[in-house]
Formats: structure tokens, C-alpha cells, sequence
């Protein structure tokens, strides 16, 4: 019976990490969107449309940062992600989620995006490491969202 259970009975180590990777990056998450919150309680108002996309590629890149550091490949990564938007981020459906993992890999692969891409993916390197205060990081992309709204509502 070993024999056969070693043979037929293994199961996929990778899709057991893959299954651990939301509890894993769920806390980071849950504290860079306390930065979300103290940013609109600083500036007395919502964050403008765009700053949305921010917090998605920053978390983004925190979750790219975790799965290299797990060696899953960028499919696995990918396949989380759209699971944390319709978990975490609360996407309507697949479809949505579908629409807005797409949207995130092609900003993220833009100049615009590379910034909040990275400081996401460093932020988490520093969380796991014990900084906890690292995903608050995104506060300071965000403020900056906020400052380049209040610059193009000027003019």
C-alpha cells in the first residue's frame, strides 16, 4: 500500500502553496487598505477614479513579490490575483474580475504603473521580513493620485 500511495495517492505540493497564497497575502492587503482610509480622512474626500487601479497594481506587485519568493509561476500568480479581486476586492463576478486582472497586467507593464508595481513588490520583500508598517507604502502613491487630480481639476 505505500508503494501505491506514493505512486498514485501524491498530491500537488504547488497547488497547495497556490491554495495558502490569499491567507498569506491577506493581511499585507488588509493593512495597505488602511492606508486607503487615512489617506481620504487626511484629505476630507474620496481618492480620485484612477487611484483604484493603484491599489490594485500595488497589490499587484505585493502578490508577484510573494509568488517568486513561493517559485510559482506567473500563471499561478495570475490565477490567485483574479481570485483576491473577487475575494479581497470584491469584483461583482468572473467576468469583472476577469476585465480588471487584464487591466492591471497592461498598466502594470506601462511606465505609469511600474512605480506602484514595485514599491508593491518591495513593500511586501520588507513585510515579510517584519516591517509591518511597509504596506502603508501605498498611502504615499496614493497622495500623490491625489495631488494629480487636484492638478488636473485646476486647468
Amino acid at each position: 500500500m505505500g508503494l501505491f500511495s506514493g505512486l498514485f495517492g501524491k498530491r500537488d505540493k504547488n497547488s497547495e502553496l497556490v491554495a495558502r497564497v490569499p491567507e498569506l497575502i491577506g493581511p499585507f492587503i488588509d493593512c495597505a487598505m488602511m492606508a486607503v482610509d487615512l489617506v481620504e480622512k487626511r484629505t476630507g474626500h474620496s481618492l480620485p477614479d484612477f487611484s483604484k487601479l493603484t491599489i490594485l497594481v500595488f497589490a499587484f506587485g505585493g502578490l508577484d513579490e510573494l509568488c517568486q519568493a513561493l517559485k510559482l509561476d506567473e500563471k499561478d500568480s495570475l490565477r490567485i490575483f483574479k481570485q483576491l479581486l473577487m475575494t479581497k476586492f470584491r469584483a461583482p463576478s468572473e467576468v469583472e474580475a476577469q476585465r480588471l486582472l487584464e487591466m492591471v497586467v497592461r498598466v502594470s507593464a506601462m511606465k505609469e504603473g511600474q512605480r506602484a508595481l514595485t514599491t508593491g513588490g518591495q513593500s511586501h520583500a520588507d513585510w515579510r521580513i517584519g516591517h509591518t508598517t511597509a504596506p502603508l507604502r501605498l498611502g504615499a502613491l496614493l497622495e500623490e493620485d491625489c495631488r494629480v487630480a487636484a492638478l488636473m481639476n485646476k486647468g
